[in-house]
């Protein structure tokens, strides 16, 4: 334990070899002594269940004694009989001492996380914590890493927990669909459940108020798999479904995108930006080939570069089998059902791609396209873990690297320890090969896995991908006909899952995704043992270090022997290094071919790879998934707030799709300036962030150093148009026009060029070229980066010569003439100047989260302002009509109520036709 832990400083006072003697000894001691709790005549060692449950209701009452940290050594003495008189084992020492140094943690307030090997009993370690911290009197959930896992171990413990009078349940809904109201689980001492379970349900308590969890705290959460859902998923997301209505008159605009991408002339003569001007034409056209509903005419519009660029993705990089596979479901529906094949190799059902990406690989396989829909509630891996504060405990097979285990220390106010094996690795590990192209890589893994197989071993290859997989077990139906050979690639098949659970046997080989590479433990027979045990290859070389020993941790599991050995394609493998850490080659000039194929080259750039994932997941991922928690808990507050001023559905639907517009604004604004970020740095530039106000004439009096506010140059762009109306002849021509928006960005920078007399250079977000407005003789060059209508930055441009070569050479010319701005004399100037305002004002609309509550509050008073969608009028309309049509139905044979029906089916109706007036209101379309 020492040995694995010497340079951690943060564990050195719980590995002191004198503490662990103390501890040990006090264990035996215990275990050969009555209780100090209570009297009973033999020592524990000789204890029966009555006697564990008669200690255990003295425990009950308290809970204090049971968190005094001298008295562990008898309750884990105690537990440990529980076990014995449960299934006739012992624990061994090595389970022991994992229990004390993940409690040990405890002392300095802070959770702990401990690598146990894959065959260790980390499962019965688990239970044994759950049951010390519930004895303490304190709410326990543990976290697995699937809900049939869940299930599993609350039905294997849940007599060892009835020996201490505590409660366990899972929370998964297997045989039953929730509807409303505390669920029976959240009753219980103890709950299982994967971590989707538990975010749905705390989303269901907080965002829909149906007291699901019936207030249970936060107290203590153990985790399995710890690295998997705490590093490789920090980004994930739980939420529950909230159907926006109207969002399918967008369909329509997704096609359109679709089709302009793959028309044969677009590469030649259409570009992103041609796109994004076509279609909102078609929109905005006097008379529109598209309809779309004026409340979403803006969020369209902002969209549209992305939907774009996802369209790209779904033609050119998502490929079937590889990042997704189609499913048909239980309604016989053919469905695009993402796979996550650089983690787990999990099929992931009832997941769906944003941003259109989902639709686009439905138009791209022609099946029934769905409706983008917005998120309005969700809860992260991160937020869920950070309720229980420092009282998180995890376990897992890998922590990784020491990059990866300061990641979860810094994040997650946790420590990290390894404790070492109960028996010693019988594994040889044979020597890397590396070939030159897929063909060679095929050959060379059927050879390989065929020779191994015909030594009456069993063999698990694995691969990245569900495709490769394929194609290598049918090289192997053909080449090893007279062999067993299995494919296992889909969770959600029964057949193929059974391939993991039946014994592996002399000679069978089973092909598989990073699905068999986590969590499975392969059984093999005793002749597999014999002949050397379970062969694994790995076909690919991770750049997380933990998911390639995760994979060769299927063999030598508790004592088996076994060996492991990985066969690469560098030809495929260089090309996915140099798409997620190019640096490497910048940093290493002399690298030769032959470098290359050697392993510690290749071992290099992945660690250096994932140290920089790291990084990003540190400084950019995880700050925006906590603010966007943060954000979403004070939005569940507002919810609440709002529901008890008035609880209309139909206003608190509008509310929720207002969040979710407002949340879809952060996010543009996140992947803008990422996107920027990646432009800017390709032409040899650095993005300037000024986090406090990102407007475009923020930016440019920062960089003229101008002593004006952003207002004052917004006015005298504006008065320079009046002055020279000319110039702006077709834009001021259709002020009132709603096509005019096709034409802000670029009459906005020209009007700046021309009345700062400057150069204005622009790199935006879909194109690696910038936009230049070049005034003749200008006295300076003004350096953006931005999406109109949303953000801008500055660049510096120190370190680029293209750019200003660019800027430069660039031919098309403003002209000099110089503006004399003057003093508008006459109304219609005032009225133009007005309007121009207005238009301009438009563009500058991102408000803060504070100022958008505010909003809300405001709006909420009155029903007409705060429904902007006319969708949810024309609901309530309908609600109001049937109800109207059922209670005449109801009552209609009581000829003395026909007076009251009449006037209650009048005044429904007049509601209704109220409803459906507003909604024309909103959006004349109706």
């Amino acid at each position: 334990i020492f040995d694995e832990n010497q340079n951690n400083i943060s564990v050195l006072d719980s590995i002191k070899k004198e503490k662990i003697q103390t501890f040990f000894q006090s264990i035996q001691l215990a275990y050969s002594q009555k209780s100090s709790l209570i009297q009973p005549t033999s020592p524990i060692e000789s204890w029966n269940q009555d006697n564990i449950k008669e200690w255990s209701t003295d425990i009950k009452s308290n809970h204090i004694w049971a968190k005094e940290q001298e008295n562990l050594s008898e309750i884990t003495a105690i537990i440990q009989r529980a076990i014995y008189l449960y299934s006739n084992y012992k624990l061994r020492h090595v389970q022991s001492l994992s229990i004390l140094l993940l409690l040990d943690s405890n002392e300095r307030d802070r959770g702990r996380l401990a690598q146990i090997a894959t065959g260790e009993g980390k499962s019965t370690i688990i239970s044994i914590i759950a049951i010390i911290k519930a004895l303490q009197g304190l709410h326990v959930d543990i976290v697995t890493s699937s809900t049939t896992l869940a299930q599993r171990d609350t039905e294997k413990y849940v007599k060892l927990y009835d020996m201490f009078h505590l409660t366990v349940s899972h929370n998964g809904e297997n045989n039953y669909i929730y509807i409303s109201g505390p669920k029976k689980c959240y009753e219980s001492s103890i709950i299982y459940g994967d971590v989707s379970s538990f975010q749905f349900d705390i989303l269901r308590d907080e965002f829909n108020l149906l007291n699901t969890r019936a207030k249970r705290s936060f107290d203590v959460v153990i985790i399995d798999e710890v690295d998997s859902m705490l590093i490789d998923e920090n980004n994930k997301i739980a939420r529950l479904a909230d159907y926006i209505l109207g969002m399918e008159f967008l369909n329509p605009i997704l096609n359109a995108i679709w089709q302009a991408i793959n028309n044969p002339t677009f590469e030649k003569i259409l570009n992103k930006y041609a796109i994004i001007y076509n279609i909102k034409s078609l929109i905005l056209d006097n008379n529109p080939q598209i309809t779309v509903p004026k409340h979403l005419q803006t969020f369209v519009f902002s969209q549209l570069p992305l939907w774009i660029e996802n369209a790209l993705l779904a033609r050119d990089e998502y490929k079937l089998d590889h990042h997704y596979m189609i499913k048909t479901d239980e309604q016989n529906i053919n469905r695009i059902t993402p796979i996550d094949y650089s983690n787990t190799g999990i099929i992931q059902s009832s997941t769906m791609w944003s941003d259109g990406l989902h639709q686009f690989l439905q138009l791209k396989h022609r099946l029934k396209l769905t409706s983008i829909n917005l998120t309005t509630n969700f809860l992260s891996n991160i937020g869920f873990f950070d309720r229980y504060k420092n009282k998180i405990y995890g376990l897992t097979g890998t922590l990784g690297s020491n990059d990866a285990k300061q990641l979860l220390c810094n994040v997650y106010s946790v420590d990290t320890i390894i404790i070492p094996r109960y028996k010693s690795l019988c594994h040889i590990k044979l020597p890397t090969i590396i070939v030159d192209n897929k063909k060679q890589w095929i050959d060379t893994i059927v050879q390989s896995c065929i020779k191994e197989a015909n030594r009456n071993r069993s063999v698990l290859i694995i691969l990245e991908t569900r495709i490769d997989a394929k194609i290598i077990f049918k090289e192997l139906r053909k080449q090893y006909s007279h062999g067993i050979v299995k494919l296992y690639t889909d969770n959600t098949d029964i057949g193929e899952s059974n391939v993991i659970y039946s014994q592996a046997n002399s000679g069978d080989i089973i092909v598989a995704t990073n699905l068999a590479g986590r969590g499975t433990d392969l059984k093999t027979s005793k002749q597999v043992e014999e002949n050397g045990g379970l062969h694994v290859c790995l076909t690919f070389m991770p750049i997380n270090l933990r998911v390639e020993q995760q994979a060769l941790g299927r063999t030598s599991r508790q004592g088996n022997r076994g060996t492991s050995q990985m066969i690469l394609n560098i030809e495929n493998f260089i090309s996915y290094l140099l798409s997620v850490y190019p640096k490497y080659i910048d940093e290493h000039p002399n690298l030769s071919t032959d470098d290359l194929h050697e392993i510690k080259y290749l071992r290099e750039w992945c660690q250096k790879a994932e140290t920089d994932q790291l990084y990003k997941i540190r400084t950019k991922d995880i700050p925006e998934i906590k603010l966007k928690d943060q954000l979403f808990q004070k939005f569940c507050h507002l919810l609440s707030n709002l529901r008890e001023i008035d609880d209309d559905e139909y206003k608190l639907k509008s509310v929720k799709e207002q969040w979710g517009l407002w949340l879809k604004n952060i996010d543009r604004r996140d992947k803008i300036k990422f996107s920027l970020d990646r432009n800017i740095k390709m032409a040899g530039c650095q993005l300037i962030d000024n986090n406090s106000n990102n407007s475009i004439y923020h930016i440019i009096n920062q960089q003229l150093q101008r002593h004006t506010t952003d207002q004052e140059l917004k006015e005298q762009m504006i008065k320079h148009i009046l002055q020279n109306k000319t110039c702006y002849k077709d834009f001021l021509t259709n002020i009132d026009n709603d096509t005019n928006i096709l034409y802000i960005e670029e009459t906005i920078m020209k009007a700046l060029m021309r009345t700062l007399n400057t150069n204005i250079v622009v790199f935006t977000n879909y194109d690696q070229l910038p936009i230049v407005y070049k005034r003749r003789n200008a006295i300076q060059t003004i350096f953006l980066a931005g999406e109109f209508d949303v953000v801008y930055y500055s660049f510096d441009t120190n370190n680029s010569e293209n750019v200003l070569k660019y800027v430069s050479e660039y031919q098309d010319e403003d002209d000099d003439t110089l503006v004399e701005l003057i003093t508008m004399k006459n109304y219609n100037d005032k009225h133009l100047y007005s309007k121009l305002n207005d238009a301009f004002n438009k563009q500058d609309n991102f408000i803060d989260y504070t100022e958008f509550e505010q909003q809300i509050r405001d709006q909420y008073q009155k029903q007409d302002e705060i429904v902007k969608n006319p969708f949810y009028h024309i609901a309530k309309a309908d609600m109001l009509i049937i109800k109207s049509h059922q209670f005449f139905i109801r009552t209609k044979q009581f000829v003395r109520q026909i007076v009251s029906v009449g006037t209650k089916q009048s005044v429904e109706r007049e509601n209704a036709l109220q409803c459906l007036n507003a909604a024309i209101q909103l959006d004349p379309i109706y």
